[in-house]
């Protein structure tokens, strides 16, 4: 067998498709051009949505490595049409498939057309456009989910005549994109050597309800090996299991209905026809074509006929079974006296004739063909392995038990015990797959206590990497504990999620109950396990002296059981307790046993113990190495997060974060990441409700939840019987809604709903201020954005940005003065990029740093041979402009030759190049900047007066820095982000070396003030807050007056005081006020008093 394309396999010369099982054609092409490519990608793409009676459905297309493409279609049979009836089918077919631009020529013709066979129609034929559906974005969401490990069951419920098997078709096309390889469930039985083929690749496999899975719970077991990988088991149903979840196939509305169906004007049905019949279907589109008298006949998939090879009866490993060659009672009992004489050995300490006993036995067996028995030899030969800490043998073990085993049963509980070995290891990724998978295979077997048993352990897993609710989440553990027909290792299970959340009424009981179910099986395995867990409860509810009895009575029957690795697990516990004694000695005898054969799990607990015994908590250290291992969660049930301490790292969050945005986004990040959400928006409560960020994938459709919060300001709790699920929590802020946080889960993860409300709602508490402060300096047009690099809240730089605006709107010509280090660039690009050509070229130059002959060649361009050097053609910078914005920096500069020449462009609008004749059109927006007064350099006969003129349409003029004090403090800060970035830094600025700054008169402006930021990120330390000190000389002593009167002193310091206040108060004129002492029309009053305003 060969897999083509991860879904298609060819077998006995004929290709069928692995998703279905139903024969395919297949065909491959090469890929050709890059324009070739994409015209066939969109053509495929249009096609695969199409279906028609004539046609056979395209099922899958793509890229079949890097030179080739295929197409697969489904290989339907002849279509009963004879005579002109199937004349008029195929020229229905053309005009369809040619009003969606997809044309039946050859190749595609034979490919894509069925057969017309002899017969009379029934029916008429009927083009349809495949519809988008909501459930198909609910599975894509499930097949783009990383987490959690293992196989993963998603129910897809849609009832008859809703679309459900046109939904599977697009879901396994869906699964092939998303790296996943989509296997129907029949697929295994009838290929059975397909387990092999993908054992180490991600599966989808799509099962029905009435479809035969008799393999799919060895293949699911054959899954779990090697490392973690995520599978989906994608379960069609028409109803929905009572109390499991399921995403329902949404029903299509009238208009979705009505464009399903292409209107012929040469065939019916009519438009009225279509329309009566889409209200009549109750949104489901198999209804509506029935009524519309397709015959069923012809849109059904004709049921494949194929010969079924029938298969010898192959072991795993290609062997031939053989029947039984001795009685099989006696090979019975010869088990039965092996494996009894197994158990007293272990019982008596002698693992080594015990494991030589087993490997005997289980050699035998395999000789004689008793697979079966054969296989109970290996877990009991992998179960003693992993009690003398040998997890490398154990899991050689457990993997020749599913190797052997015929049936699932075997498989599965093979699978649970590989699960405990590498949780045993520290694999914790390896272990939930495994524990995952079996759960799912169990359930699926009928087989409730292995199903317990594997839920038991994956709960265990979860809660070591702190994920406690999403095992409260799991079937088995929703529902209330205290049932007497549990099993043990529910009740054990249940302790360990009450530990972990700190239910201790709920841990001690279920401990309790689980002592007493243990000790009745009389398993020192499990008893030991039970008291365990019931110490833990103990000792966690303060009950630490019959926690120690506990655990005491626990080590004695494992040491009598000869179970060293329980023995040690329960002395790591006895460690924890304060009243333990001689705690030196226990703590010294487990250093020295974590250095033999102990498991990796077990030397980590042994080191936390230790550093517990030795202080309060577990020191950076060992925490370092349990989260390295993927370990978060209590060791010795202690609770490792509770609300406030949740808050506290969300706000801590956030006040790392270097602004508001990276603030929201980082929060939104860890709780995406917290409840195993697929997508996390805040949506803000303005009119346009847009959106202020978003994590994960695109939220599909209306944002009806987060809408619905902000409407009524109520949290909305996530309902786990409805998939995909959602929430959203209102953030308030002032008393008031501001906007909401809400989350999207893909189908088939655990959610626990209080839970997640609780961190959905300790989320928002804390990033509602960063959203408010979003709110408050966002600029909802697009001038905002634009001009974002011209920074500052004063009364000058907002007017600037509104003058902006206004310029760059108008065609004219702009005129931009200002003082050296002002600006005046930003500017000239800000009006660039606001005005209607900013999809055009931004050309700078600058006309002070080049001669007269320079100019002329970069302004206009030169012709071959125009001057010396001159080996090529070369177009000027105003050709390069050419309906974009040219900006002549230092404009002032320009001799008068160069201006007469410039003067000339803008009267005519043509340019010459340097040694040419004829001219060329242009059109370019001139924007040009000085330093000067240009009507001081007219007067004085520097500048020509009609250039002036020609320029001086639009004027801005960008005021300095000292005219806008209050801005200091906010471009410092600006500054000092990006310095501190580019040198590694994370120093902050403290408000007295703000206010040192703004006390600066900055002569060089803006320019000045970034290069001194500049000169402080590199001379400062890489942590803590940089003070006055850390300013340069000249601008920390800018505040000490050279001479004068008293009265101007006087006013010097007054004026540097206040500057230093509004810098200190971010340029916030109340906050500036309060902190003077001055109500805010006295600090009005002042700052035009001291020419501040």
């Amino acid at each position: 067998m060969q897999i083509v394309a991860d879904r298609f396999i060819h077998v006995q010369g004929a290709w069928f498709d692995l998703a279905s099982g139903a024969s395919v054609r297949l065909h491959v092409s090469a890929a050709g051009s890059r324009g070739a490519q994409i015209a066939w990608a969109a053509r495929c793409a249009v096609h695969a949505n199409l279906r028609h009676p004539l046609l056979n459905p395209l099922v899958d297309f793509g890229a079949l490595g890097a030179e080739q493409c295929f197409e697969a279609y489904e290989n339907r049979g002849a279509v009963p049409a004879g005579g002109r009836s199937g004349e008029a089918w195929l020229m229905h077919a053309i005009r369809f498939c040619r009003a969606h631009g997809v044309g039946l020529e050859q190749p595609l013709a034979d490919l894509a057309v069925r057969a017309i066979g002899a017969g009379p129609s029934a029916g008429i034929p009927i083009g349809i456009v495949l519809q988008r559906r909501a459930a198909l974005d609910a599975v894509q969401d499930a097949l783009a989910a990383t987490s959690p490990a293992g196989a993963c069951r998603v129910t897809l419920a849609g009832a008859r005549q809703s679309g459900l098997r046109t939904i599977a078709v697009l879901a396994a096309r869906a699964a092939r994109l998303g790296g996943y390889v989509p296997v129907a469930a029949s697929a295994l039985d009838r290929w059975p050597g397909l387990a092999k083929l993908l054992a180490d690749r991600h599966v989808c496999v799509i099962e029905w309800e009435e479809g035969p899975r008799q393999s799919l719970a060895p293949f699911l077991s054959r899954l779990a090996a090697g490392v973690g990988r995520r599978h989906v088991v994608l379960s069609l149903v028409r109803q929905a299991p009572g109390g499991e979840p399921a995403v329902a196939l949404d029903p299509l509305s009238v208009r979705a209905l009505t464009a399903m169906i292409f209107i012929d004007p040469e065939h019916p049905p009519s438009p009225m026809q279509v329309m009566q019949a889409a209200r009549a279907a109750e949104g489901r589109p198999g209804a509506m074509l029935e009524r519309l008298d397709n015959v069923r006949a012809v849109v059904t998939r004709p049921r494949a006929e194929s010969v079924r090879e029938t298969a010898p009866a192959f072991a795993a490993d290609g062997r031939v079974e053989r029947s039984p060659m001795t009685r099989p009672r006696r090979t019975a009992a010869v088990l039965l006296a092996a494996a009894r004489r197994a158990d007293r050995l272990a019982e008596r300490g002698r693992h080594v004739q015990a494991e030589r006993t087993l490997r005997r036995a289980l050699r035998v067996l395999e000789v004689r063909g008793l697979h079966s028995q054969a296989a109970e030899c290996a877990l009991a030969l992998g179960r003693l392995a992993r009690e003398r800490g040998r997890a490398d043998a154990a899991v050689s073990a457990f993997e020749r038990a599913r190797d052997l085993a015929p049936d699932g049963l075997v498989s599965v509980r093979a699978t649970v015990e590989l699960g405990r070995t590498w949780l045993y290891a520290a694999r914790l990724t390896e272990a939930e797959a495994a524990f995952r998978t079996a759960h799912l295979a169990a359930t699926g077997m009928r087989e409730p206590y292995i199903g317990e048993e594997a839920a038991a352990g994956l709960a265990e897993c979860l809660c070591l990497q702190d994920r406690a609710d999403e095992a409260a989440a799991l079937p088995p553990f929703r529902q209330p504990g205290g049932d007497r027909q549990e099993s043990v290792h529910l009740a054990l299970g249940r302790v360990l999620i009450a530990l972990a959340r700190g239910d201790l009424p709920v841990a001690v009981g279920s401990a309790r109950a689980a002592m007493d179910r243990a000790a009745a099986l009389r398993d020192p395995r499990v008893v030991t396990r039970a008291h365990r867990m019931l110490g833990l409860a103990l000792a966690a509810a303060g009950d630490q002296q019959q926690a120690g009895l506990h655990l005491d009575d626990g080590v004695a029957l494992a040491r009598a059981a000869h179970l060293p690795v329980e023995a040690l697990r329960l002395r790591c516990v006895r460690l924890t307790l304060s009243d333990t004694p001689s705690r030196s000695r226990l703590a010294r005898h487990l250093r020295a046993a974590a250095g033999g054969a102990v498991p990796r799990l077990v030397q980590m607990e042994i080191q936390a113990a230790c550093a517990l015994a030795a202080g309060d908590d577990i020191d950076a250290g060992t925490r370092g190495l349990l989260e390295a291992q993927g370990i978060r969660g209590p060791l010795f049930g202690r609770p490792a997060h509770n609300a406030v301490m949740i808050l506290e790292q969300f706000l801590e969050r956030c006040r790392v974060a270097p602004d508001d945005k990276s603030a929201v986004e980082h929060l939104c990040a860890e709780l995406g990441g917290r409840l195993r959400a697929v997508t996390v928006i805040i949506v803000a409560g303005t009119p346009d409700a847009r959106l202020l960020a978003v994590w994960g994938r695109a939220w599909p459709g209306e944002h009806h939840a987060p809408n619905r919060a902000l409407a009524t300001g109520l949290s909305l709790s996530p309902d786990p019987a409805v998939e995909p699920c959602v929430a959203a929590e209102p953030l308030r802020y002032g008393g008031e809604v501001i906007a909401a946080l809400a989350c999207r889960w893909a189908p088939g993860v655990a959610l626990e709903p209080a839970r997640a409300s609780s961190l959905l709602r300790v989320a928002g508490l804390a990033v509602a201020a960063n959203v408010r402060a979003m709110l408050d300096r966002a600029i909802g047009d697009v001038g905002g954005a634009a001009t974002g690099d011209l920074l500052g809240e004063s009364g000058p730089a907002r007017t600037l940005r509104e003058s902006v605006a206004r310029a760059a709107r108008a065609p004219f010509p702009v005129l931009i003065e200002g003082e050296s280090g002002s600006g005046k660039e930003l500017v000239a690009r800000a009006v660039h990029r606001l005005s209607p050509r900013r999809d055009r070229r931004f050309c700078p130059l600058n006309c002070a740093a080049l001669t007269d002959d320079l100019i002329e060649a970069e302004l206009f361009g030169h012709a071959r041979g125009a001057f010396t050097g001159a080996v090529g053609e070369r177009a000027g910078l105003f050709e390069e402009a050419d309906g974009g914005t040219l900006f002549l920096d230092e404009i002032g500069e320009l001799s008068a030759r160069a201006q007469a020449k410039l003067l000339r462009v803008l009267q005519d609008g043509e340019v010459r190049r340097v040694g040419e004749n004829h001219a060329r059109r242009v059109d370019v927006r001139i924007v040009a900047a000085t330093n000067r007064r240009l009507e001081q350099e007219t007067a004085a006969g520097r500048f020509r007066a009609d250039l002036r003129f020609r320029l001086d349409v639009v004027r801005l003029d960008v005021p300095p820095l000292r005219e806008r004090p209050g801005d200091v403090s906010l471009l410092a800060a600006h500054f000092w982000t990006d310095a501190t970035a580019r040198v590694g830094s994370r120093a902050t600025l403290s408000p007295e070396a703000l206010a040192a700054l703004a006390r600066y008169d900055w002569p060089g402006n803006v320019r000045e003030l970034q290069n001194v930021v500049a000169w402080m990120a590199v001379h400062s330390p890489t942590r803590g807050r940089v003070g006055p000190s850390g300013l340069p000389a000249h601008v920390a002593h800018a505040g000490a007056c050279s001479g004068g009167t008293f009265e101007a002193a006087r006013l010097e310091f007054e004026r540097r005081f206040v500057r230093a206040a509004l810098a200190t108060a971010n340029g916030q004129r109340t906050a500036t006020a309060a902190a003077l002492g001055v109500s805010r029309q006295g600090l009005a009053k002042m700052l035009r008093r001291l020419g501040l305003e």
